[in-house]
């Protein structure tokens, strides 16, 4: 039985219940009974009405999220995410807006319902009331004359708060209550705490530069953090904030069911999935514009299936995309500049930072950074190396956002007195490749988008993207790899109109240069219309090539030394161009 708002009300004090609720299984209603959720009695919520015990009526099934067909129950996450709370009786999951937290909190808290658990969701955080997070939770959770920490922590309550990081101030919550309910020494019985983020320390919940210097705030462990995607911490769980590969193939096959139009083909299934790393927002808002984009452009073509084939033209058209995402509600996810204010520049800058290098030190002299991170623009994890918390951007797509919305230039000049070709340009990028990076991606322990480690075959679009804004800070470059793949060239320079084309081993070298070649070839129609005007393949190598290639003057071979101090530049005959060591910036 759901009610109306509690009429609780004392000097300061009203009750926080809106909702009343009681679940009677003998079907007979009692005044005295008291509310699950605040534990005042049933007769003191808005629309109460007492039914005859002569007569009962049967109460209605309880209504569950999980059970909308539109909605991917996310079972195998929640069941782990129960075990895991058990197990470790507090956890944090952290996520920046529009990931899916609160959907996620709500079918974690059916999940216990539908067990009988004694289990408390508290979603909202007034801050204009004088009532401590502490002791909303207290009354929300136990009787009056029982509302001690003491009495919380004994209780076999399970307790899910959701925007918990509008609780980080509150000291008797995170302090005295959280810390000591996450001790050491964890009983099998006792209270369970689920709180939800949208941002915050990997290790201690609220950032720790927002700790007094006296205190020693609360630790999470990495048994106890669950993050965007699993995280590669040892004895850190298999559960992420996004959607797994299944659940994401789940949420396709329900989002097709529901549109009753078209299916989605693999490779665009894929495409979704790499370019938002399964942000659930994301992913909805991307099937929304791939399915209005058919509606109003494909519709008389009669096709049942989605493919990359026939909505290439969609995916690549940034503008298009970006708008549509602006009229949904994963927009909050990606810094569009109405939501930077005063503080504009300074996040800017700080997002091109992190766009630039893969992720940046979180440091409490960066405004920017600090900005950025508390409206969720950047999600935090632990440096593999210092262990310090690092800013990384929560998805490709938002890389590809900050770099098409901040990153191209602004309408600068490119330095043609410094690199008057193409040739100029690529010799003092990959003079300027660090060998302390292609160490650390090589050694996989180089993070990027989500917290994942980027692969070794990333490691030369990496360096090329850093160390080209290294040599021109004023951007001007668009990239395809930063999105997973778009049949265009890999790296784009704006202003003369170069393109770069990359790959490792020698390849598919053929293929390579063919897309710049004949009609049929990838690139050919933009060097036809004049918006490629140069173009060079780098061809990353850890060996000598034995092949020539004489007639492909537009190719370089890089060879590496197997500790990458050192790099040689040939040219398609294999004479050297260049020699450079290179250095550990």
């Amino acid at each position: 039985m759901l009610l109306g708002r509690c009429q609780i009300a004392k000097d300061d004090y009203t009750c926080p219940c809106k909702n009343g609720k009681f679940v009677s299984r003998s079907g007979v209603l009692d005044k005295t009974a008291l509310c699950e959720k605040c534990i005042h009695p049933l007769y003191l919520h808005d629309q109460f009405t007492e039914k005859s015990p002569a007569a009962p009526t049967p109460l209605p099934p309880l209504v569950r999220l999980s059970d909308y067909p539109q909605y991917c129950p996310r079972t195998d996450t929640v069941q782990k995410i129960a075990t895991l709370l058990d197990q470790e009786k507090i956890i944090h999951i952290r996520g920046t807006p529009a990931s899916g937290k609160s959907l996620l909190a709500n079918f974690l808290y059916e999940y216990f319902l539908s067990r009988n658990k004694e289990v408390y969701l508290i979603d909202e955080w007034p801050q204009d009331r004088k009532e401590t997070a502490l002791e909303l939770v207290l009354s929300a959770c136990l009787p009056e004359g029982r509302r001690t920490i003491a009495q919380l922590i004994q209780s076999n309550l399970i307790l899910i708060l959701d925007e918990s990081q509008y609780t980080y101030s509150n000291s008797g919550l995170w302090y005295k209550f959280l810390k000591i309910a996450g001790g050491n020494a964890r009983p099998a019985n006792g209270i369970r705490v689920c709180l939800f983020s949208s941002y915050g320390s990997p290790t201690t919940g609220a950032p720790q530069m927002d700790y007094p210097e006296s205190i020693t705030p609360p630790v999470f462990s990495n048994h106890q953090r669950v993050s965007l995607v699993p995280s590669s911490e040892p004895g850190s769980p298999d559960i992420s904030l996004f959607f797994t590969r299944e659940e994401y193939n789940d949420v396709v096959v329900r989002y097709c069911k529901m549109a009753k139009e078209y299916m989605i083909n693999a490779d665009l299934a894929e495409y979704v999935f790499m370019a938002t790393n399964g942000h659930p927002g994301l992913v909805m808002a991307i099937m929304d514009y791939i399915f209005d984009f058919y509606r109003s452009n494909l519709k008389r073509i009669r096709i049942s299936t989605l493919t990359m084939d026939n909505t290439s033209v969609a995916l690549v058209d940034n503008n298009r995309l970006f708008n549509s995402i602006a009229d949904r509600f994963a927009s909050r996810s990606l810094p569009v500049r109405e939501l930077l204010g005063t503080d504009e520049g300074p996040i800017i800058d700080s997002l091109l930072n992190v766009l630039r290098n893969g992720y940046a030190p979180l440091t409490s002299d960066d405004y920017g950074l600090n900005r950025s991170f508390r409206r969720g623009f950047v999600h935090t994890i632990l440096d593999p190396d210092t262990r310090g918390m690092i800013c990384v951007f929560p998805s490709p797509l938002h890389a590809r956002y900050v770099e098409f919305m901040y990153g191209q230039g602004g309408g600068a000049a490119f330095p043609e007195d410094r690199f008057p070709g193409i040739e100029d340009l690529c010799k003092a990028v990959v003079r300027g490749f660090s060998r302390r990076i292609l160490c650390q991606i090589r050694d996989g322990r180089r993070p990027g988008t989500s917290g994942q480690l980027r692969p070794l075959e990333a490691s030369f679009q990496d360096e090329f993207y850093r160390s080209f804004w290294r040599e021109v800070p004023n951007g001007g470059l668009s990239s395809e790899w930063s999105f997973g793949g778009s049949g265009r060239v890999d790296f784009f320079v704006i202003g003369p109109g170069w393109g770069v084309e990359l790959l490792r081993d020698g390849d598919r070298l053929d293929q390579h240069c063919s897309r710049f070649k004949g009609d049929d070839g990838a690139y050919y129609a933009d060097i036809e219309a004049g918006i490629m005007k140069d173009w060079l393949i780098l061809d990353y190598r850890h060996n000598h090539p034995r092949t020539l290639h004489p007639t492909e003057r537009r190719l370089w071979r890089l060879v590496f030394s197997n500790d990458y101090s050192r790099v040689d530049i040939l040219d398609c005959e294999n004479n050297v161009i260049e020699q450079y060591a290179l250095g550990n910036w």
